[in-house]
């Protein structure tokens, strides 16, 4: 299954999804395959998005420590907010 994140960096990078498959070497149906979880995302090709959009492979599985950190602190906030409250 194809992440938002590498959606949403296909997008931000202005590449259709034809773009991409050409990019990765693969079909476009073998794309819509992955968005769809008809098919796994392998790991070389995980790889070679992360090249492609210049990030980390944690980014494009949404395991970006900073992000999670981000995340974290969030919620860590929200429910001193609700123990405050009481």
């Amino acid at each position: 299954m194809i992440l938002p994140v590498i959606e949403a960096e296909r997008i931000k990078h202005q590449m259709s999804r034809d773009d991409l498959a050409k990019a990765l070497g693969v079909s476009k149906r073998t794309i819509t395959n992955w968005q769809g979880g008809a098919t796994d995302l392998p790991l070389s090709k995980l790889l070679a998005l992360a090249n492609l959009f210049d990030c980390s492979t944690d980014y494009l599985l949404g395991l970006d420590s900073s992000q999670a950190a981000e995340v974290c602190k969030g919620k860590v906030n929200r429910k001193f907010e609700k123990t405050e409250e009481r």
